[in-house]
């Protein structure tokens, strides 16, 4: 069968599913003729419709897998529109985080043949075979199709086992660009899954997904999965043999890198004989400990992130049900610093019933803690989580407008001086943990912070503030960096909500302290 994948990358990040690749990779393994469209402006196609419509006619394909997240929803949807218009014989199948939590909508689509839920390693290329011999394909777990009209649902199958997962696929996806674009990082993940339940997180749905589809379901689903040290390693190799000129350094995306001492102990010693660049993974701070720390150094690591979300306990429990210890946070960040890995935090700002107060609480924490690196995010209620239903039933969706960066716009029903305090908020997060860092850093950068604060909100919505915030931020910088003041900054100009704490460290900040 001639299947082509469409990942939607637009304006974001470039970066290649793993999901996407690794499925292609199956179907290839099982004898497919498969392609991948990588749908990215600046490494990829843009959505320009005669371009697409041009690919999608000449490429005679029998199936075209879509996967994308919310904020990509409405442009897959005119994709779909759009194969079914020029290829009308052909089937479109649609799968991802999205597509999981909320298939029916999805299916109803009618230019939507089929949807795939949760993980579907392995059953796939059984699907696709089945599809090819017009054969039981509505019968195969995960896969939803539609007869007469009528959704046919099936059940969901246990997780698929990723010990020795699936290697990337490879032909016609320009991971050289790729990696260039994110200036020398590769993407990949060692596991799956989070045994946290945050009500604003598609795992915890994910999970309730296989509770309510799978027969008789255990008790213990094994959600959290970890790879072969092995099979991670021979993955590493060929990003490295193939991509060396570009690659600096590897970034693991899953949810919990650091999660067992023995795995990360063989680990440590194979990539640093083996591979031997620098690292960034994703950890739980009540998961790591001294032992682990230590580990994660010797390895190579070069940069931890934690999700903190906020400052304030009332949200964290109350709104977001976030389970964090402040204290166990402190003593990870510090014991990570002890050994000369970099800490980077996730937060948020924006949720329901937060207070100007509570979200100066998470810059304060933020400050305090010393993290190397802080990436703010504006709250956004992804369909499907129990914090989209929380704001759903208090009518707080402002539905009008789908974000796709999550780091300039709320869609909460506000009044328009709290939506702007927001976001006026998120744009000058640099500057307001600098606020709370030192008093050399607080003197430069209050009046900045004042002064866009105050703007009236007609001028901020035309651009003015973030203007004068491009203009005297820089300078501001400057002036701290050749003093030698620690302090936040944002250093590119097209990821202003990326940040970066200027100080003296044991591994320099890789593309930032290095200019």
């Amino acid at each position: 069968m001639k299947v082509c994948f469409y990942w939607f990358n637009l304006s974001t990040p470039p970066g290649m599913s793993v999901g996407v690749s690794i499925l292609a990779r199956e179907l290839a393994d099982a004898g497919h003729e498969v392609s991948v469209l990588h749908l990215n402006e600046r490494v990829g196609i843009s959505l320009e419709h005669n371009i697409l419509k041009k690919h999608t006619a000449s490429g005679s394909f029998d199936l075209h897998a879509l996967s994308f997240g919310q904020n990509h929803y409405p442009a897959a949807m005119e994709l779909a529109a759009l194969i079914k218009d020029a290829a009308p014989n052909s089937k479109i199948l649609c799968g991802g985080v999205h597509t999981t939590l909320n298939a029916q909508k999805v299916l109803e689509h009618p230019a939507i043949d089929f949807v795939g839920l949760g993980e579907v390693d392995g059953l796939l290329s059984r699907f696709v075979d089945s599809l090819e011999s017009e054969s039981g394909y509505r019968s195969i777990p995960n896969f939803w199709t539609k007869h007469e009209n009528k959704i046919i649902r099936t059940p969901m199958a246990p997780l698929p086992d990723i010990t020795e997962q699936s290697l990337p696929f490879f032909d016609g996806i320009d991971y050289r660009a790729i990696i260039k674009a994110n200036r020398g990082f590769a993407e990949t993940i060692v596991g799956r899954g989070c045994p946290m339940k945050c009500n604003y997180c598609h795992n915890a749905a994910i999970v309730d997904t296989y509770r309510k589809l799978i027969p008789n379901a255990p008790k213990s689903l094994g959600y959290c999965r970890h790879r072969s040290v092995e099979s991670v390693i021979a993955e590493l190799k060929i990003f490295k043999e193939r991509y060396f000129r570009d690659l600096r350094a590897f970034n693991f995306g899953d949810d919990r890198f650091a999660s067992s001492h023995d795995w990360l102990r063989s680990f440590a010693r194979s990539y640093s004989a083996e591979i031997g660049l620098p690292f960034i993974c994703n950890a739980i701070a009540g998961q790591i400990d001294a032992e682990m720390a230590q580990q994660l150094a010797d390895a190579g690591c070069y940069m931890v992130k934690f999700g903190v979300e906020s400052g304030s306990e009332r949200v964290r429990k109350e709104i977001l049900s976030r389970q964090l210890s402040e204290a166990k946070l402190s003593e990870t960040v510090s014991a990570l610093h002890q050994r000369g890995v970099n800490t980077r935090a996730y937060v948020m700002l924006g949720m329901p019933t937060e207070t100007p107060d509570e979200m100066h609480a998470t810059i304060r924490l933020c400050a305090g803690l010393g993290f190397d690196s802080v990436r703010p995010a504006i709250m956004y209620p992804f369909p499907g989580t129990e914090l989209q239903r929380y704001c759903i039933s208090k009518n707080l969706i402002d539905d009008s407008e789908i974000p796709t960066d999550y780091s300039t716009t709320t869609v909460l029903k506000l009044p328009e001086s709290e939506k702007t305090f927001i976001e006026k908020t998120a744009g000058l997060y640099a500057w307001h943990l600098n606020t709370y860092l030192n008093d050399d850093a607080a003197r430069a950068s209050k009046p900045l912070v004042e002064k866009i604060m105050d703007m009236p909100n007609e001028r901020w919505l035309a651009g003015d503030g973030r203007d004068l915030l491009a203009r005297q931020g820089q300078s501001i910088h400057e002036s701290l960096r050749s003093s030698k003041t620690e302090h936040y900054f944002s250093p590119f100009a097209d990821r202003p909500d990326v940040i970066f704490l200027y100080r003296q460290r044991t591994q320099p900040l890789l593309n930032v302290e290095e200019r």
